[in-house]
This record gives C-alpha cells, structure tokens and sequence, in this order.
C-alpha cells in the first residue's frame, strides 16, 4: 500500500514517469519505513527541516547539536613562500561512467539519462548521441574518462592526484550493490592504470551507495547498511593509501594521510551532510564521529605546524548540505584556518570556488574551497580537470589552470580523432592578478560584483565555457546567483552576499 501511495504521488506531481518513480520508491521504501518504525521523534517539521530546508522550514530545538571546539582564533603561521619549489596536484571529479552509454543512441528519451540502447531510438539524427558524451542529459563512456585521464598525464608532471568522487551514473532507478561495487572497482582500475606511480588520494562521492544518497549508521538493520562501501573501499584504496587509514575509513569513509613531516590530508565523507541522504532524519547527530574526529585533527595538525589540505566531495555551502552540519564544519575551519591551506570539492559538476570569512570578523576572508568541475558531460557541460600549483614550503595554492575541450566539436570530428584539449583559463591571468591569495581573490569577488564583463568571464570559466551556457547567457540575477555562491559557506548566512548585493546595486545605478 506505502508502494502505491508513494508511485502514484511521484507521477501525479509528474516528479518523473512512473518506471523512474516506481524503481527510486522501490529502492527507498525499506529505509522510509524503518525510519518511521524506530524514530518516535519523526515530526513533519523534522522531515521539513532536513530533506526542504530550502522551502525555510524551522529545525526543531531538540535536534540541534554542537562539536566541542576551543575557544580563540586560529595562530597565524608566518611561513614565506619558496619562490620557485613548487609541486602540482591533478584534481579530477565526478565520472559518472555509463557503461551502457551507446555512441548514436537516443539522447532526447523521457528518462532523466540517455544515450544507452534501452531508451528508444533516435527521432532523428540530430537527437543520436555523441561518441565522446553528450551535452544532454548523459553520463560518460569509458573512453572519454580514460582519454580525459591520458592527456592530464601526458600534458602535466603531476605529483598529486585528488579524486573528489562520484563514479556511478544517474540512472538512479536502476542501481544495483553488485553493480556498484563492479563499477566502482572499474573506475578505480582506470585511475590505478593512468597515475601508477602517483600518490591518489579518493573521496567518496553521493553516488556510490545503493540506494543513492544513503549513508547509514552503523546501528540500523544489517539489510539497510552500507557498511559494504566502506569494506569495498578499504580494499580498492589501499593500493594508494597507509595501512593506518582503514580504521576511519571503515567507519565512515573517510581518514588523514601525513603526506611529509609538514603536509597533511584529510578526506571527508561530506556525503552524511546532502539532505537527501534519509539517514540524516534518524541520525542526525555527527554521522560517524566525523567532525569531533575533524577537528582533533586539525588541533593535532596546529601543533605540529602542519599545511592542510580537505577534500570532500559535497560543499559546504549549499542549501543540499544540512545547515547543522555546515555550521559545525565551518566553526572548525574558522579555528584551524590558519593550518589549512586549500579546501578541494566536487558534487556540483561546475568549476566554481568559494570563500569561508572570519565569523568575528566577515570581512575577512580565512579559507578558500576549489571545485574541480566534472569529467561527465551531465549536463549541458564540456569535460574537465584541473591542475593546481601549489608552493612546496607551505603547501598554498598559488595559481590553478583549467583544461577543457568543446564538445560539439570533438564529436563533429568523430572517434577516430582525439577532443582537441586546452587550457580554458589560468586563474591569475584570466583575472589579472600579480599573486592569488585570500586578500587578492576576496577583492576580486568585490570587482566582480561592480564589474558586469568580469562577473560574465567568471560565469564563463564556471560552466567549463559550454556551448548551451553561452548561448543561454547570465542576466543580472544569474550574475548575483553566482557571485554570492562564492561568498556563502552556510547556506542561512547571507552576511556576505548582502554586501555584494549591494555593490551590484551601486553599480547599476551608476550605469
């Protein structure tokens, strides 16, 4: 009945066609109903709060909860810049690989992905999917990712990879364990074979769950967990990772590496934050330990003198990430910012940035988060990577360079002729800056937002310079979306989009 009543309120809010509602309630069902079986403090404003916080539902008192953080502001570090010892750090994210994606399929079909042999046959030729992906609503064959890993190798000395997850495509109506674990395993291989002698260091990605999104706690029903991600994991990336690590990461997915006597990596399971993942309505208290756990740390980290690098594949700052968590992550950057030195994210599929300010001082900017972009095509987006240089002395991003290539015309040229890859942009030279530092891009924001051809330039390098972004463009309110996206690290605090608003205001006015 709980079946029927779901399907039939999924298509007659046309949500999706039914196939796709019948196969996500499918999939969903077991975990909605042992939620509500064993949570007796289930409210609709609970569920309101948690999975349409964006709709400004007021989350219920007795679910607030805070991470023990000591007092005082982060110790500045003087540490002066090597000059010319500098290393480079390849930052890939977001595959999606299809592997049922079928070069000349049907890519304008009723489902939310295309481009397999299952959805019907093209109308006509110009509804074929491409060899190398498509720009409509497609994920990735195997040879686009291989090829987009190829060339980042070839092209760069990369000392450095971060891999910000998501390997599993969308058809989310479909996923299977067994064919997840295949897939992950797969991908896994690939980057194994393109960086063999390269340090990787992988986060997990919202997709890689069966069902999608879900991230359980270890206490549920061993038929509902996912532990076997975890155990999957454990195993796949030890080939890149210490031995210590499989303790976090069988926890929760996530763990720390000391790179060298002075640099440390943490990787993040920000996947318990998306507001998607149902689990948060039962567990909502620090999924597996891992902030308290974050923060001792960075503490540990401060002491030693330790750079730091976080990656995560969620950001922060969205409204798809629960705003309990993001405060408490953003309350401990805004103690450790000193130590940490690059913030590295994926999930949203568009190279964007995004700046973290002092919480007992907004004006100044204290952290910086980078977002790799995609090598998915999903949607509408040219394939990327990105390559940071960062100083070896301290382990700060000094400048990072975007490479792409168009798709349109890498598949007018057809399989037989590799995408003609270049570099979209450098950052200090698309925006003309002598040195990118938190002082330089925090200015930069502000002249963005006075300066109409900058703020568009920007919008331009964030949809990777995609041939239906351009033709789409970016109207005044497009321009305010996006800029006060880089300013927001929690996503109920406005303080800093306010002040960009009101310089665009000022703007206009003047003309």
């Amino acid at each position: 009945m709980a079946f029927r009543f779901l399907s039939a309120v999924c298509v007659n809010l046309r949500i999706e066609i039914k196939p796709v509602c019948d196969g996500i309630i499918d999939r969903l069902l077991d975990t909605i109903l042992y939620i509500i079986d064993n949570d007796k403090s289930l409210t609709g404003q609970w569920i309101c709060s948690v999975v349409l916080q964006s709709y400004g539902c007021s989350q219920p008192e007795n679910k607030d909860w805070t991470i023990t953080v000591d007092d005082g502001c982060s110790p500045k570090k003087l540490q002066m810049l090597s000059k010319s010892n500098t290393s480079k750090i390849l930052h890939i994210t977001d595959f999606h690989f299809d592997q049922h994606y079928s070069p000349g399929s049907n890519a304008e079909c009723q489902y939310p992905i295309c481009c397999s042999e299952d959805v019907g046959t093209p109308s006509d030729p110009l509804a074929e999917a491409g060899y190398w992906g498509d720009y409509r609503n497609c994920d990735t064959p195997r040879h686009t990712i291989v090829n987009a890993l190829n060339h980042a190798r070839e092209n760069n000395k990369i000392d450095y990879v971060y891999f910000t997850g998501d390997v599993i495509d969308h058809r989310v109506w479909k996923t299977e364990k067994q064919n997840n674990i295949n897939v992950m395993r797969q991908n896994y291989d690939i980057i194994d074979t393109a960086f063999p002698n390269i340090p990787v260091y992988p986060v997990l990605g919202n997709h890689e769950p069966h069902p999608i999104n879900l991230y359980s706690p270890s206490s549920v029903d061993p038929k509902l967990s996912i532990q076997w991600v975890f155990d999957l994991i454990a195993k796949e990336w030890s080939r890149w990772l210490p031995e210590a690590t499989k303790q976090t990461i069988l926890k929760g997915g996530y763990y720390t590496v000391k790179v060298n006597e002075k640099f440390r990596i943490v990787a993040l399971n920000s996947n318990v934050c998306y507001t998607f993942n149902l689990w948060l309505l039962y567990t909502y208290v620090d999924m597996y330990d891992q902030l308290q756990w974050l923060r001792d740390v960075l503490a540990e980290a401060e002491t030693n003198g330790e750079n730091v690098h976080i990656l995560s594949h969620v950001p922060t700052g969205s409204v798809e990430c629960y705003t309990t968590w993001a405060r408490e992550y953003r309350k401990i950057i805004n103690r450790y910012a000193n130590s940490i030195k690059g913030i590295f994210n994926g999930h949203t599929h568009t190279n964007e940035f995004q700046l973290f300010y002092n919480l007992s001082n907004p004006s100044q900017a204290i952290a910086m988060a980078f977002n790799g972009g995609s090598v998915t095509s999903y949607n509408y987006l040219n394939s990327n990577y990105i390559i940071y240089e960062t100083d070896v002395r301290t382990n700060t991003i000094i400048n990072y360079e975007h490479y792409t290539y168009n798709l349109t015309e890498a598949n007018l040229a057809g399989a037989n002729v590799k995408p003609r890859w270049y570099q979209l942009y450098s950052f200090k030279d698309a925006y003309n800056l002598d040195e990118m530092n938190l002082d330089t891009v925090a200015s930069l924001v502000e002249r963005m937002a006075g300066n109409s051809s900058l703020a568009q330039l920007y919008y331009r390098n964030k949809y990777k310079n995609s041939d239906p972004f351009i033709e789409q463009g970016c109207d005044n309110e497009c321009i305010s979306d996006n800029l006060c996206e880089i300013v927001t690290s929690l996503y109920t605090d406005d303080t800093q989009c306010n002040v960009l608003e009101s310089i665009m205001e000022y703007s206009y006015k003047q003309g």
